[in-house]
């Protein structure tokens, strides 16, 4: 999936830094296009024991195949460790190269 701008990923990381920062805390971000796919991310803190959770929704149009996409919704929890994980990757990604930036979810509820 395509970012939709080469700052996105570095404004995804700002926003999360340190996050959560207090019980009830919460992050919304979409990125990339209409034509290469979206993603819209949630991420909450559920409790006051900073597990927070991630809210996800995919879509790719497939624009070959008569204007059908695909689109997935997800839902997971991950540690505050994750996060930081997370945002130290996205400050790392260099434009135009290929980059990777995981978020590991973690056991059940």
């Amino acid at each position: 999936m395509a970012w939709g701008n080469v700052e996105q990923p570095t404004q995804l990381a700002i926003l999360l830094s340190g996050f959560p920062k207090a019980v009830g805390d919460s992050v919304d971000y979409s990125f990339g296009t209409a034509t290469a796919g979206s993603c819209e991310l949630k991420f909450c803190s559920i409790d006051g024991s900073c597990h927070i959770g991630v809210s996800s929704q995919l879509v790719a149009p497939y624009v070959s195949r008569g204007g059908r996409f695909q689109s997935a919704d997800i839902f997971f929890r991950v540690e505050p460790s994750g996060i930081d994980q997370f945002c130290s990757a996205l400050r790392g990604f260099v434009p135009g190269q290929q980059n990777e930036a995981v978020l590991i979810g973690v056991g059940e509820w």
